[in-house]
């Protein structure tokens, strides 16, 4: 039946109306799945939700054998791939093994849901190390909500995992589509109590406190050198010369000899016989 085939045609076989086809054509499109990449369930992505890392580790070697690296990151009918449901599971081995074999950690699912988004939901502190070692966004958004892997792990009140993404550099203060932030959704109080040890919370610094100036002693005033002035050659000759020579220092004042006894002479250079200039010598 030609679907396609509408008209005076269609009426007189008895098929539907054009109208009738195109609210059917119209469901179809509707009810043909969610947007976003889809695919097909791998055994690997069961393996990813179950407990035996061993057959995590088997299935990568022999995609390994096969060449067939790029499995590692196939998608199921919801976009996830295998390291999304290891997150979900909580397996930090089974994630640990994926992101080894080169496991994409950036990549988002339905509503751009990271392997970060699932290991916090989830409280997986080990998955939460290894992705953010491994380049895993920190602050990813979901496409609805805008919730980041710090807002997941809150809400499930998983302290050890808040603590973990605010010790890599979450931003605490991301804002959901209703103005929630992460501390606003923790439901548990050791959530809350890993926001208030946040490192990016600057502690306040303590009061300083003023320390009286010590007591400096008293400088000696400064003595004024008058500045020198500089003379002519001509000028300080004839000061040299208006300027009479500095006096000598009077020679000690001898003390004068007891007198002498009357009968004995005067001695020489003290008496009547000696003149000025003898005098002068003397003082």
């Amino acid at each position: 039946m030609d679907l396609w085939f509408y008209g005076k045609d269609v009426k007189r076989k008895g098929l539907p109306r054009a109208g009738v086809m195109g609210k059917q054509r119209k469901r179809q499109r509707v009810d043909a799945g969610p947007k976003g990449p889809v695919g097909t369930s791998t055994p690997l992505h069961a393996a990813c939700r179950g407990d035996d890392a061993g057959a995590v580790a088997a299935i990568l070697e022999d995609l390994r054998a096969k060449k067939l690296a790029a499995a590692v990151d196939a998608r199921d009918e919801h976009g996830r791939t295998p390291l999304h449901l290891a997150c979900w599971a909580g397996r930090g081995d089974a994630a640990a093994l994926l992101l080894d074999a080169g496991a994409g950690a950036a990549l988002g699912a339905q509503d751009a849901m990271t392997a970060l988004h699932f290991a916090s939901q989830a409280g997986c502190v080990a998955a939460v190390e290894r992705l953010v070692a491994a380049g895993a966004p920190l602050d990813a958004e979901c496409t609805k909500s805008l919730k980041t892997p710090l807002h997941f792990a809150a809400s499930k009140g998983h302290a050890a995992a808040v603590a973990a993404l605010l010790a890599a550099g979450a931003d605490g203060a991301k804002k959901t589509r209703k103005g929630e932030t992460a501390l606003d959704l923790a439901t548990s109080d050791d959530a809350k109590a890993a926001f208030a040890t946040e490192p990016s919370a600057k502690p306040e610094a303590a009061p300083e406190v003023a320390v009286a100036p010590e007591v400096a002693a008293p400088a000696a005033p400064e003595v004024a050198v008058a500045p020198v002035v500089a003379v002519a050659p001509e000028v300080a000759a004839a000061q040299e010369v208006a300027t009479p020579p500095a006096a000598a220092s009077p020679a000690p004042v001898a003390a004068p000899p007891a007198p002498p006894a009357e009968d004995a002479p005067a001695p020489l250079g003290y008496g009547d016989d000696l003149d000025d200039e003898d005098h002068d010598a003397f003082l």
